[in-house]
């Protein structure tokens, strides 16, 4: 007995799984997670400079989390944060 599925597919849909593979617009998983933690934190309010670390890190580092985190995340997070002040700075 065989687990494998035989799926038929119209013209339309095996047209758009040829154009998804060979899309230059996938993206890793780990940039699409950074970019709807981004938009989430967008929807929530938080202050642009949040937003803009969650984006570049996928952290959220709070007073709660703090201490569970390693430096390097730490350090990701202060550089996120600092990047968005010299951007801020340059506009």
């Amino acid at each position: 007995m065989s687990n494998k599925r035989a799926y038929r597919l119209n013209g339309d849909a095996i047209q758009a799984i040829k154009e998804i593979q060979e899309s230059d617009a996938i993206q890793p998983a780990e940039a699409k997670i950074k970019e709807i933690m981004g938009e989430v934190a967008d929807a929530a309010g938080l202050p642009p400079d949040l937003a803009y670390a969650i984006r570049r890190t996928a952290l959220l580092i709070t007073d709660r989390n703090r201490d569970s985190l390693d430096s390097a995340q730490t350090a990701a997070w202060k550089e996120a944060l600092a990047e968005y002040q010299m951007l801020k700075r340059t506009f």
